[in-house]
């Protein structure tokens, strides 16, 4: 049974018992009909009331993201941002599908669209992947998420992955290797998603997860011509960067472009990997392209960490020319 309750401009929604433990929580912004912005997961930041426009402009970090794509622009490396849409940003239906007038036809989250826009008009290329996700989330079988967290599934990570992959082979020098002979293929594996120990499990350790309705079920796994698992190349002149949802795209990404992938993240990190990459700037070495990944939390609503200086400088200077 799913509860409601409405408490400083909050809706807390709860599927359990016990009211200091609800399962999510919507912003009611300001409007007629009321504007529901920002889901969260339980324990992620509640917005206690602020009204919703000066929370986002306080919390929004395009000013961040403009700094660093002109930073990288000085490099020669273009920036292309992905973020991933939360749970409640493809599925609201599934949780609120009783409240009148929920989920709004305008999205549950207009401010990430300001946020995707603004981004857009300063010259900062996105790959907004939800109009993707959202054409196939009925498809039967096709789940975003993974059963056991909050990253994305297999399947939503190659979903990305083939949409960054048709941008990023525009460019010729990229695009050459896609005709080129497959050096990376899919093998279907019975995996767990959420369970990395899977591997090491007897088979009727196996069957006990079966039969206690765990998802071990085949699924896809990126594999070099070599036998052995996609891994992150130490060289390529494409990076993937970003939290933990970044290392999900990187073997997806290999085999849509046929080429080994750069990778460098930290878990729960904001703008510390790019703090770690102005540090050591060999770690762009040969990049062509960077593509930050992150959830439209860590884009949004996280607090963020200060960039350098030489970099934050960047985001009040004049544009600087395309690069060709």
């Amino acid at each position: 049974m799913i509860e409601y309750e409405q408490k400083n401009k909050q809706l807390f929604v709860r599927k359990n018992s016990d009211p200091t433990k609800p399962d999510f929580a919507l912003h009611i912004g300001e409007g007629t009909p009321p504007v529901f912005v920002a889901p969260h997961l339980l324990g992620a930041a509640h917005l206690n009331g602020v009204p919703s426009a000066q929370f986002f402009k306080e919390r929004s970090h395009t000013a961040e993201v403009v700094a660093v794509d002109r930073w990288l622009k000085t490099k020669g490396i273009r920036l292309v941002v992905l973020p991933v849409p939360e749970l409640l940003d493809i599925y609201p239906e599934r949780f609120f599908s009783t409240i009148p007038g929920f989920p709004p036809k305008g999205g549950i989250d207009p401010y990430v669209r300001t946020l995707l826009a603004d981004l857009l008009i300063n010259d900062v290329e996105v790959e907004d992947i939800l109009p993707a996700v959202s054409a196939r989330k009925t498809d039967p079988g096709f789940y975003f998420f993974s059963p056991m967290d909050s990253h994305w599934s297999y399947a939503g990570r190659h979903l990305a992955a083939r949409q960054v992959a048709q941008t990023l082979q525009r460019d010729p020098i990229i695009g050459m290797t896609s005709k080129e002979k497959p050096k990376f293929s899919v093998r279907l594996e019975i995996q767990d998603e959420g369970s990395p120990y899977l591997p090491y499990l007897k088979p009727e350790e196996i069957a006990l997860l079966k039969a206690q309705g765990h998802p071990v079920r085949p699924l896809p796994v990126v594999y070099s011509v070599d036998g052995q698992r996609a891994a992150p190349s130490p060289t390529g002149p494409v990076l993937v960067i970003g939290n933990s949802f970044a290392p999900g795209l990187t073997p997806f990404l290999s085999l849509e472009l046929n080429q080994p992938i750069r990778e460098f993240f930290i878990a729960g990190s904001s703008t510390e990997t790019i703090r770690e990459l102005f540090r050591d700037p060999e770690k762009l070495q040969g990049v062509r392209y960077v593509i930050w990944v992150m959830n439209y939390l860590g884009f949004c609503v996280e607090s963020w960490a200060a960039l350098p200086p030489p970099i934050s400088r960047l985001a009040t200077a004049p544009r600087p020319q395309p690069l060709q």
